[in-house]
């Protein structure tokens, strides 16, 4: 079980760390850039849609596609025509608008992705990749994970894929707090509303630490929910040493 309270007490400063070594380490961002400009100029159309998606999966999750062979892309469309209407009123929300009253239905929609998407070649399920593919079709309410991020938030199905569905309602519970820990500490510090805080720590504070990590174009800002994904790679599978990015960090904080 994972040391969860560490990650539900996550204060702004220490996720923006996490945000500063993802963007320093983690190359293949500019798949997630792509596939997500282009699940925005798909307008809801189902085929184009799918292909973004696919992007995404056979990059970011070569290795199990490479291993046990494609999902049935036609499988995909089909499953996003059908269920076009509530993933646009997912991708209306944002993280902190979870309830309780969403268990259901998103567990039954995980769980119906997850086999959509399983390999052709070799029967196989990936729940990691379904919460990656149900993340790009509303990013700022769907988390996604990795084995090593799910087991260290005391939610990882092991050989049981079966058990994914409901590990990822735990999972989303759970990232509802991180995010509420995050922008309480921010308005503490602050002195300003929930809505300032999120528009503040996405739209302001991660290009400023992006452009500490590297010189480009201004960057894009990212969704809370992406936010604490770079945080929890860069923590738990990368195993990054995060402190040392706290006086670039702070520096980009002074600029604010």
């Amino acid at each position: 079980m994972v040391n969860d309270l560490a990650a539900i007490d996550l204060d702004y400063k220490e996720l923006l760390q996490g945000c500063a070594g993802y963007i320093e380490e983690e190359k293949r961002d500019v798949i997630y850039k792509i596939a997500l400009r282009l699940i925005s100029e798909a307008k809801w159309m189902p085929e184009e849609l799918t292909e973004a998606i696919g992007i995404l999966l056979l990059t970011w999750n070569s290795s199990f596609y490479t291993r046990y062979g494609s999902f049935d892309f036609d499988k995909l469309e089909d499953f996003i025509s059908r269920n076009v209407e509530a993933l646009k009123s997912y991708c209306g929300r944002d993280i902190l608008s979870y309830s309780h009253m969403d268990d259901s239905p998103v567990q039954r929609l995980f769980a119906e992705l997850m086999e959509t998407l399983k390999s052709v070649r070799r029967v196989a399920r990936t729940p990691v990749g379904t919460a990656k593919a149900l993340h790009l079709l509303a990013p700022r309410f769907f988390s996604f994970w990795d084995d090593k991020i799910a087991e260290k938030y005391g939610v990882y199905w092991g050989q049981q894929s079966e058990k994914a569905p409901q590990s990822f309602i735990e999972f989303q519970n759970k990232i509802v707090q991180v995010a509420n820990g995050v922008l309480r500490s921010y308005q503490l510090e602050n002195n300003t509303t929930t809505e300032t805080a999120l528009k503040n720590l996405c739209e302001k504070l991660y290009p400023h630490v992006a452009s500490a990590v590297y010189s480009t174009k201004p960057p894009v800002s990212k969704s809370l929910v992406k936010m604490i994904d770079e945080y929890n790679y860069a923590k738990y599978t990368m195993e990054l040493d995060l402190d040392k990015y706290r006086p670039l960090v702070l520096k980009a904080l002074s600029q604010e």
